[in-house]
């Protein structure tokens, strides 16, 4: 059953969806479901990694191909590199007519507002921090 997503707040290292407070990255699918983004450890301690594209598939999978829409937050300064297989993807994405938006964010949280309120079919893979 798919239900609206409702971003009620982002700052820096922190979100707000549907009702529910989250402090790491968060991918939100076209269900209306939030899952946490993956981490892995650098030296003892819990790291973000690049968006890679095996990463960015496996969302994409949990979607059952229901996408119109991926948007890729890339931090609160945009920091958050995608490596090359990532960037591959996305531009596959394109070619098959679905829109791709790779900003910070401030703004991808903005423009989600906006999407969801047009009932697009959205994927978006939401760094928090940096």
């Amino acid at each position: 059953m798919e239900r609206d997503i409702v971003i009620e707040r982002y700052e820096f290292g922190h979100i707000v969806v549907n009702g529910i407070s989250y402090i790491d990255d968060v991918v939100l699918l076209p269900s209306g479901d939030v899952i946490p983004r993956k981490k892995h450890r650098v030296k003892g301690r819990m790291w973000h990694r690049p968006l890679t594209g095996s990463e960015l598939k496996e969302y994409l999978e949990m979607c059952r191909s229901d996408v119109d829409v991926v948007v890729v937050g890339t931090g609160f300064l945009g920091l958050m590199p995608l490596d090359e297989d990532a960037e591959a993807l996305l531009n596959e994405l394109r070619s098959r007519g679905i829109e791709v938006i790779v900003v910070n964010t401030r703004k991808a949280v903005s423009l989600l507002r906006d999407l969801v309120a047009e009932g697009r079919r959205i994927l978006a893979v939401l760094h928090l921090t940096c």
